[in-house]
């Protein structure tokens, strides 16, 4: 079925891409040959942003900058050394690309409205620099004289050429996007987008994925504004203020975020919307924006969003078997409010689940092999004397601690106690106010969450992190693609190394969905799961990393008693395969006893006794702190 469902929407693009060819030989008219243009070079625009909006999850509203760095870079280049078009259009993408890395990297730990805030500001210094820079742009006057789009052997004159350059642009890309996206730097991009803790848990960089899907979104950006300023032979500042970025904004969440036609439809209808409206003189705006609320209202995901309308109005040719309708894109309003929240995979989907056209694997490693062991005698683990302070109030206060190769450990405590922080200070998801934290003899203290998993240490959470726009199958996947160290340019050309990895992991990824009886969900979205298989896939996601050390924080949290022997049968099997050793935090003292090597007991954020489990339940300490009892 699904196969047939692909082979529908690849017949309709191919009638999509005919008609948007075979139109303007059909229409003489160059005034409709100029709107079209318009509207491919709008839709160009849309398709870029949509990358860092509907699958990024980032509200990047200096877009239109980036739109206008490429358009002065081509102008410069044009008029001061009479570069042609295709070397315009390299340099423009590669600057503002290389803006966009520049930026990244110091804003991209904002979260919601203040991300959003900080691509404001700079897309208004784009503005300023070239409204004031007058000895390089010419303020206000502009770059009068810039070249037509020339290609060697034709140059794009007329309307309908310059409608013909802006398709191949449009087509290429969302080539570049719909690749990216359904690679596995893709799930990564949006695995940060759904959590970014989560995603940052199993060794996915996350500020490194973003950055690399905001420079790809600029340089696509880049090479729209080299086009225009050689389509227009005119470059001032004013196409590019914020007025454009609230403009492609709109197109992406009307024609519907994270869909590969959607910023087309929305791009097509909000340029042409107005001209069609022309006739109505002064209402035609409020006509447009009576229009545009109506489309939100019925449509919150957007023209070709999934799920349903409001009322159960339903558009034709938006029934998919997976994912369903609970991944459904949020309205924009969700996106402002976190925008580690969005719209799942689109029908580009995860091209490990279905790619064919592979070549021959390298010996895939077995997914689950058994991890390096640290050197004899030297702990895999050593906290020395950690403290960690919150405003004022001690939650961890002194601690030290070992967890020997293949060891399971248990940390218990009254609720309150520091387990849970303590878990984050290892993991890297805080910063200890003193002591160290040493890892197969090296010091990770203060070390990034996705640099500690890369090393080998991985934790689970007590409040599942599971990325839920994704499949079950897609979880394991973007904690796989960690260890592919796949490149852009490999994902871009679909390279020899990139089919072997992708063969690599879907035979991996099979094999732990089989280990841990999976399987029969692999297609489902990981939200839709039972507690109990919620917790199973997060751990197996955690296990496809090849840890060394797994921090399990209260696993059993939640679930009845048979769920509980099940994930205590479950850990001792993870044990007996894979010599893993362990730091459980748990509540369900029977789970404790039975799988637990050794205890250390925390309270007040203190270790108040340490030692084997029958040791330490009768610890007068331990009675009088966790179990109620007295000393």
């Amino acid at each position: 079925m699904r196969s047939g469902i692909y082979r529908t929407q690849h017949a309709l693009t191919a009638a999509v891409i005919a008609m948007a060819v075979i139109a303007p030989l059909v229409i003489a008219d160059a005034y409709i040959h100029r709107l079209m243009a318009t509207v491919v070079l709008a839709a160009v625009l849309a398709v870029s942003m949509n990358l860092v909006l509907g699958y990024g999850g980032l509200l990047a509203l200096g877009h239109a900058g980036f739109y206008g760095i490429g358009a002065y870079t081509a102008a410069l280049l044009s008029l001061h050394l009479g570069a042609p078009f295709l070397v315009t259009a390299l340099a423009a993408a590669a600057a503002a690309a290389l803006v966009a890395w520049l930026v990244a990297r110091p804003i991209l730990h904002l979260r919601g409205h203040y991300f959003a805030m900080a691509m404001l500001a700079i897309g208004e210094i784009v503005v300023q620099v070239a409204y004031n820079w007058d000895s390089v742009t010419r303020g206000a006057s502009g770059l009068p004289g810039i070249s037509q789009p020339d290609l060697i052997v034709w140059t794009a004159v007329t309307h309908r050429d310059n409608y013909y350059l802006a398709l191949v642009l449009l087509l290429v890309a969302m080539l570049a996007v719909r690749r990216f996206v359904a690679s596995p730097l893709g799930l990564g991009l949006i695995a940060a987008r759904d959590d970014d803790q989560g995603a940052a848990s199993v060794g996915i960089g996350v500020a490194q994925t973003r950055t690399l899907a905001l420079a790809l979104a600029a340089g696509i950006a880049g090479v729209a504004g080299a086009l225009y300023a050689h389509y227009i032979t005119f470059v001032s500042v004013e196409p590019f203020q914020l007025e454009q970025t609230i403009a492609l904004l709109a197109m992406v969440a009307v024609g519907g975020m994270g869909t590969t036609w959607g910023p087309v439809v929305g791009a097509a209808l909000l340029t042409l919307l107005p001209e069609v409206l022309r006739d109505f003189a002064e209402l035609r705006m409020v006509i447009y924006g009576a229009l545009l609320m109506l489309v939100v209202w019925l449509r919150p995901q957007g023209l070709l969003g999934r799920g349903p309308s409001r009322w159960g109005l339903k558009l034709p040719g938006r029934t998919r078997p997976e994912p369903s309708a609970a991944s459904d894109a949020p309205a924009l309003a969700s996106v402002v409010a976190a925008p580690v929240s969005g719209p799942a995979l689109d029908g580009a989907a995860t091209e490990a689940a279905t790619a064919t056209d592979v070549a021959p694997a390298r010996a895939a490693p077995t997914v689950l092999t058994v991890p390096e062991p640290a050197p004899t005698g030297v702990p895999l683990l050593r906290v020395e004397h950690l403290t960690k302070d919150f405003a004022g109030l001690r939650a961890v206060s002194d601690v030290s601690l070992e967890v020997a190769p293949g060891e399971i450990v248990g940390l218990i405590g009254p609720n309150g106690a520091g387990k849970s922080t303590i878990i984050n200070l290892i993991s890297g998801a805080h910063r200890p106010t003193s002591g160290r934290i040493w890892f197969n003899g090296q010091d990770i203290t203060n070390s990034e969450t996705s640099r500690v998993a890369r090393a080998g240490l991985v934790r689970t959470f007590q409040h599942i992190r599971l990325f839920r726009s994704l499949t079950v199958r897609q979880n394991v996947e973007a904690a796989y693609q960690v260890r592919l160290g796949l490149s852009l340019l490999s994902v871009m050309t679909r390279s020899r190394r990139y089919r072997e990895a992708m063969e690599e992991m879907r035979v991996a990824v099979d094999e732990a969905l089989a280990l841990f009886g999976l399987e029969g969900v692999q297609h489902q979205l990981a939200g839709t799961l039972s507690y109990g298989d919620q917790r199973r896939v997060e751990i197996v996601r955690a296990l496809v990393t090849q840890p060394r050390l797994l921090l399990l924080d209260e696993p059993a949290a939640g679930m009845n008693e048979a769920e509980s022997a099940e994930l205590a049968q479950f850990l001792r099997e993870i044990r007996q395969r894979h010599s893993l050793s362990i730091i459980l935090v748990e509540h369900h003292l029977d789970v404790v006893m039975e799988v637990c090597d050794r205890l250390i007991v925390l309270d007040h954020g203190t270790v108040i006794a340490s030692g084997r489990p029958d040791e330490v339940v009768r610890h007068p300490e331990v009675l009088r702190a966790y179990l109620g009892g007295s000393a």
